[in-house]
């Protein structure tokens, strides 16, 4: 059986340019690799990484000399600082007291002109998000809690939610998990479709494939994703399998400056919910269990691996 080497150089010092390593040869790169330092929880970005980049994942989160993460570009940095300014507004109509450091953590820039832009890009969308909430007549008690941030166990798997809102309004019996997004603050952007609601200073629609009890991961299974495990978060289908709402609100910017609010509410069906359990379960008995290695480039060198972690849209 042949192995793909994923070269990056040329001449290849691994496989010398065949482009491929027989079993014989991978076994002559050394010991099996394992896993060196194992997670105390799963996140929905882990578990995204996990999927999407198993081999960057274990080089960052599973050896002892992991290699550093990536520095946070500017785009997250501006959606970062939108969460400052909104929460920070959240708090104060909450009184709740509040430290500005903890609230900032999140923006990672360490140039101090480049976090002040961030800031002041992350304050206009919150201006128009704030005038946008206005139009539509949400109040903000609606918005029940911010910045949730817990480690539970779901079913025996251990967990971390690092919930945006708890958003309740007349229209829910429950409290449902609510996330905040801002798409295109650095290249442009139209909103994702499927909007229950898209607001702007001359728009108010509702897109053309909306409907309601829509599943959320008909409308972004990443997103859909990450709320099904804040949903747990706050207790639903803890006992018996229960389908929940949840809303994401998206802030975008087109190519003429148009900043606009897309509201989306969606169904944690019970099917997905538990696809999602069922992903996160053989995952973890993976990492306990060492068979995690198998997903990789190789079982048996760091510098495969490596290779390999580079296309998974490293850099």
């Amino acid at each position: 059986m042949n192995y793909d080497c994923n070269c990056t150089e040329n001449p290849c010092p691994i496989c010398k340019n065949k482009g491929y390593l027989t079993e014989r040869e991978l076994l002559t790169l050394g010991e099996r690799l394992i896993i060196e330092k194992n997670i105390p929880y799963i996140s929905p970005s882990s578990f995204q990484n996990m999927m999407n980049q198993p081999n960057k994942f274990y080089l960052q989160r599973l050896v002892n000399n992991p290699l550093p993460r990536e520095p946070q570009g500017l785009a997250a940095a501006n959606g970062s600082a939108f969460d400052y300014w909104i929460k920070k507004k959240l708090l104060d109509e909450m009184n709740r007291p509040y430290k500005e450091e903890e609230l900032m953590q999140s923006i990672e820039l360490k140039d101090d002109k480049a976090k002040e832009r961030a800031l002041n890009v992350g304050k206009i969308f919150y201006t128009y998000y704030c005038l946008f909430i206005k139009k539509l007549n949400i109040p903000w008690s609606w918005f029940a809690d911010v910045e949730l941030d817990r480690t539970f166990t779901f079913h025996e798997i251990p967990l971390r939610g690092k919930l945006d809102c708890i958003y309740c309004s007349k229209y829910y019996k429950k409290m449902v998990p609510m996330d905040w997004k801002l798409t295109g603050s650095e290249s442009h952007s139209s909103p994702t479709p499927k909007y229950q609601r898209l607001v702007s200073e001359d728009e108010d629609k509702v897109h053309k494939d909306y409907y309601p009890e829509i599943p959320f991961n008909e409308i972004d299974e990443t997103w859909a994703t990450q709320l099904c495990i804040y949903g747990w978060e706050l207790g639903r289908s803890n006992v018996i399998w229960e389908e929940f709402d949840s809303q994401i609100h998206e802030m975008t910017i087109t190519e003429k400056g148009k900043i606009r609010l897309a509201i989306f509410h969606g169904i944690l069906t019970i099917p997905f919910q538990q696809r999602i359990y069922n992903n996160l379960k053989l995952f973890w008995e993976n990492l306990q269990n060492g068979n995690f290695i198998n997903i990789l480039a190789s079982q048996f060198s760091k510098n495969m691996i490596y290779c390999a972690a580079i296309k998974e849209n490293w850099f």
